[in-house]
């Protein structure tokens, strides 16, 4: 043992990483979910970029492209369900999904998918 040198925050017993792990939809497994995607999907990292929805004032859109590999990312900043032309993600499933079930055509407030 030693001596931390920093005060343990207040609420250490309600914020660990012991309850994070626990919980499948916790931001850690999230992290975590999201780090193997993208080492299992080279396309995320190598393949080429290009912005969707470039006018959509509450979601970010983009494609990642790696020969017949196609992701595509979408992110919902609002706190209110926002809709987009479901074409952009034909013939891809959701493969990662941060809140909620995946809606095609529809994202939650606050939500990210990645279909691919």
């Amino acid at each position: 043992g030693g001596t931390p040198w920093l005060m343990v925050h207040a609420d250490f017993a309600q914020q660990n990483v012991a309850l994070e792990e626990a919980d499948e939809s916790s931001p850690l497994n999230w992290y975590r979910t999201l780090a193997k995607l993208r080492r299992d999907n080279p396309v995320l990292v190598t393949g080429d970029w290009k912005s969707l929805l470039d006018e959509d004032e509450q979601i970010l859109a983009f494609e990642r492209t790696s020969g017949d590999t196609r992701m595509v990312t979408l992110c919902n900043w609002s706190d209110e369900v926002a809709t987009y032309d479901a074409s952009i993600v034909c013939g891809l499933a959701p493969v990662a999904v941060s809140t909620s079930e995946a809606k095609v055509g529809e994202l939650a407030p606050l939500q990210a998918v990645i279909y691919g």
